[in-house]
């Protein structure tokens, strides 16, 4: 898999759902010693809409300042610097829901997955140690995300009625390795991955599992 095809359009839905993993990764690192952090779902990926992004729940409203964005890029980069592989892991089901037996959104996603494709199995990705659900496919390892930036964190309204915290879309956007970029070009970028990303919401009644 590489980056300069004629036709980007696959290698690119490719490049930016793998965003969307490295980031649950950072985000789970970052915040397991301090908060329960569920990861929920990421849309499928859409390079339109200006950024990749994952939805969370921390049970709390967060409001990050540029300095905790920071951090996360940073965080994104180390990552990347691992040169980890992407392992594609197909699992049954019911392994599937005892590995994510803690993250209410993702036990309830799964058996929609299965019931989708018609399969006693799920498709896994692993990172290092993290593990997430995704149909794929991905890139092949996570040194070939180049530049990044963390750019944004938004609630969005799921559970409110009900009193709970909103969920968090958290947003970046990157560029694969070996792509350049002048800082002023890039920038354009930020901006727009700053703005809020309008992808699918998170079903709020059945958090249904979607085609990641």
């Amino acid at each position: 898999l590489h980056f300069r095809e004629s036709d980007p359009f696959y290698v690119n839905r490719a490049f930016w759902r793998s965003c969307s993993i490295m980031l649950g990764s950072v985000l789970e690192s970052a915040f397991k010693d301090r908060f329960y952090l569920q990861l929920c779902s990421f849309p499928a990926p859409n390079v339109r809409t200006g950024s990749f992004i994952y939805d969370v729940d921390l049970g709390m409203d967060w409001q990050p300042t540029k300095d905790e964005l920071r951090v996360l890029s940073s965080e994104m980069v180390r990552l990347s610097m691992r040169q980890l592989p992407f392992e594609r892991l197909v699992v049954p089901m019911v392994v599937a829901l005892d590995m994510f037996s803690d993250n209410m959104y993702k036990s309830s996603q799964i058996p929609s997955i299965a019931d989708a494709e018609k399969s006693d199995s799920i498709t896994l990705y692993r990172v290092g140690e993290f593990v997430d659900v995704s149909c794929g496919p991905l890139i092949a390892n996570t040194r070939q995300l180049g530049r990044v930036t963390i750019t944004a964190c938004y609630p969005i309204p799921i559970g409110e009625a009900s009193g709970k915290p909103p969920l968090l879309r958290i947003q970046g956007v990157a560029l694969p390795e070996g792509i350049l970029m002048n800082h002023y070009s890039y920038s354009i970028l930020e901006t727009r991955a700053r703005k809020m990303n309008e992808g699918r919401l998170p079903d709020p009644l059945q958090m249904q599992g979607e085609a990641q």
